[in-house]
């Protein structure tokens, strides 16, 4: 009777095992991608196009959503269905928000997806140019930063017959950023190479007197 007993359950921890989640499930941590913390507190959803009854959805359907605890944990979980394609879309007061593309493959062939998410500070910095040596032409650049704005990049500006100018960039708060800044005149030119530390949350100033 024992024997019949100990292979029951077996049988049925076997079959526990095999059985298949009808829902797809995503898991992980959300982080200060400058400081490496957990961070709490931030919303996370799942957003998917999916195949229903042979009919592709155009657009992006929520299927879950959640906000992470005071550990940075989240967990998604929701209905399988024939993706064609799922990104996760992640926001918080104060942080860059950003979308994430899931594979579908990803999520059918793992039980669970894990995931940890990591949003840097909102920050910006505010440069102001004085052509204080009458310099015919100006350019300056940043070097490999990261932008949130669409009106810079690491490509070298150049301003002719400069008398100052001021300009504003949205960037990574969290790290240091280098910068390029070259002035050509009629006596020779002048370049400064230097680095600024871009404070989170705050809006960061950058002066330059050539």
């Amino acid at each position: 009777m024992k024997n019949i007993c100990l292979a029951f359950l077996f049988c049925f921890v076997l079959f526990s095992c095999r059985e298949e989640s009808n829902n797809f499930k995503i898991s992980g941590r959300t982080k200060d991608a400058s400081s490496g913390l957990s961070l709490p507190y931030v919303s996370v959803s799942i957003e998917q196009k999916a195949l229903v009854n042979g009919i592709l959805t155009n657009y992006f359907i929520e299927a879950d959503a959640t906000q992470s605890d005071i550990n940075g944990n989240y967990s998604l979980e929701w209905k399988k269905e024939n993706i064609v394609e799922a990104r996760l879309v992640v926001s918080r007061e104060f942080y860059y928000g950003k979308e994430i593309t899931v594979s579908p493959d990803q999520l059918r062939n793992e039980g669970a997806v894990e995931k940890d998410i990591a949003l840097w500070p909102e920050s910006s910095v505010n440069v102001t140019i004085v052509n204080g040596s009458g310099a015919n032409v100006i350019q300056f650049n940043w070097v490999n930063a990261n932008f949130e704005c669409a009106c810079c990049s690491n490509e070298v500006k150049t301003f002719n017959a400069l008398s100052d100018t001021t300009f504003q960039c949205a960037v990574y708060g969290g790290k240091w950023i280098k910068y390029n800044c070259v002035a050509n005149g009629s006596s020779g030119s002048s370049f400064l190479l230097d680095s600024l530390y871009a404070m989170p949350f705050q809006s960061n100033n950058l002066f330059i007197n050539l």
